[in-house]
């Protein structure tokens, strides 16, 4: 079975919400990766540190309507933060 992934460079404060609106369109994982060589060591307890410039990638099972996906992942990032552009997903 072919996988899709969907890639995005997001900020710290975008990471979240480009998350929950991935897992609202059917992505079975997410992973957030390093976008630079800038390790993380020793966050604080209770803290969940991401890096300035961080790949969040959503896996998904389905190829089918990717384009209205990202139509609607889109819209809901401009209802959610007016103003603010969506960042560019690629796959």
């Amino acid at each position: 079975m072919p996988w899709l992934q969907l890639k995005a460079h997001v900020a710290p404060e975008q990471a979240d919400l480009l998350e929950e609106l991935l897992l609202e369109e059917g992505a079975t994982a997410i992973g957030l990766q390093d976008a630079h060589d800038d390790p993380v060591f020793e966050p604080e307890r209770g803290t969940t540190p991401l890096w300035q410039d961080t790949i969040l990638t959503g896996l998904y099972d389905d190829l089918d309507g990717i384009n209205d996906m990202l139509s609607r992942i889109e819209a809901a990032w401009a209802e959610q933060v007016p103003g603010e552009p969506c960042p560019t997903i690629e796959y």
